[in-house]
């Protein structure tokens, strides 16, 4: 059985230089590397796929999730193998990676107690696992690849091309549907993210210059275009409420200042007075906008907080939906604190109570 994949380039030629390890591979999980001028190896811990089940950051907080580890071999001359391991099962596949970026797999082996799992995935996280190494992932913010099609038999340039298109049109959708306050920094990223896989399809275009391809890179710049005016627009109207919040602020603090001026401050504040006061109410009014305001800053840290804790994001959700007895210890016990939190605040509010009492 083999089929095929394209490892992306920018410089139109894959190199044995260009091989590292990438920073989804923590140090702590590596058991074993050796990088020479014969080839590359590497074993380690297969925990940077999110969307594969017992490969996950997730699996810490499955009952019955199995460690799974990892060997990939790359010599000199690009041809090598990957193979995934557990307790009762095994994959593992070789490779030969062409000039190009072409790189075809053969012998691929599954061996699982049972045949229930999708072939395409698999082969895909095979193909993931070589792309990682010698190209890395520097244009996604998601530890597994989702661009590029795996073709079988043969390689086919025209559905390589289709998925760089469908995936930047997948970009501009997300972002359409998206505007929450959380996605207002990944919604931006996404933008440039488009663009850096313009690059490559730009170099993919010149590497092979078929009709078809030619034109699915042309529809792909008109779909960035597209994208870039959501982006820019969105920015400009949250800058215009910017604009205008601080334009009133400012108003309000010279207004106030010359109140203050000009009535001048008398210390004794009562019910009856307070119509003496009245830089007092702009001043709370004036608390009402900065707390107006410091929304928009909460917008900000929370959309960079979600960006650069995604993979957090998505095991807390993982959590808030799973069943109670799916779950090993770990994960148990993160599904209480919320329960936990609720008997404290109530215990506080009833001591709080008998001290008023």
């Amino acid at each position: 059985m083999k089929f095929y994949g394209w490892l992306p380039t920018n410089r139109g030629k894959i190199n044995f230089e260009f091989i590292k390890i990438p920073d989804v591979i923590l140090p702590s999980h590596i058991y074993e590397r050796s990088i020479s001028s014969d080839g590359f190896f590497i074993r380690s811990k297969a925990d940077f796929f999110n969307d594969f089940e017992n490969l996950s950051s997730i699996s810490k907080y499955q009952r019955n999730a199995k460690e799974v580890s990892f060997e990939l071999l790359i010599q000199r001359d690009l041809i090598g193998y990957v193979k995934f391991s557990w307790n009762d099962g095994s994959i593992y596949s070789e490779f030969i990676i062409q000039k190009n970026g072409v790189v075809c797999f053969s012998n691929l082996s599954i061996n699982m107690n049972s045949n229930d799992y999708d072939l395409n995935f698999i082969k895909r996280i095979v193909y993931t696992t070589v792309k990682i190494f010698v190209h890395g992932d520097a244009h996604h913010h998601q530890k597994i690849d989702i661009t590029l099609p795996v073709i079988d038999n043969e390689f086919d340039e025209n559905k390589i091309s289709e998925g760089l298109l469908d995936y930047i049109k997948r970009i501009e959708r997300n972002v359409k549907l998206n505007n929450e306050c959380s996605k207002i920094l990944k919604n931006e990223i996404s933008y440039y993210e488009s663009e850096g896989y313009l690059s490559y399809f730009s170099t993919f275009v010149i590497l092979f210059p078929s009709r078809k391809v030619k034109k699915n890179y042309q529809l792909a710049q008109n779909v960035i275009n597209s994208l870039k005016q959501i982006v820019n627009k969105r920015r400009e109207k949250r800058n215009f409420g910017n604009s205008i919040i601080t334009i009133i602020l400012t108003f309000l603090g010279l207004f106030i200042s010359i109140n203050i001026l000009l009535n001048g401050y008398d210390g004794d504040i009562c019910i009856e007075n307070l119509h003496k006061h009245r830089f007092l109410v702009l001043g709370w009014i004036a608390v009402g906008v900065i707390l107006f305001y410091l929304n928009i800053f909460y917008c900000t840290l929370y959309s960079y907080i979600f960006y650069s804790n995604y993979e957090m994001f998505e095991i807390l959700e993982y959590l808030k939906h799973a069943k109670f007895r799916d779950l090993n210890w770990k994960g148990k016990l993160i599904k209480l604190i919320p329960l936990f939190l609720f008997i404290i605040l109530m215990y506080l509010l009833q001591y709080y109570l008998m001290y008023l009492i």
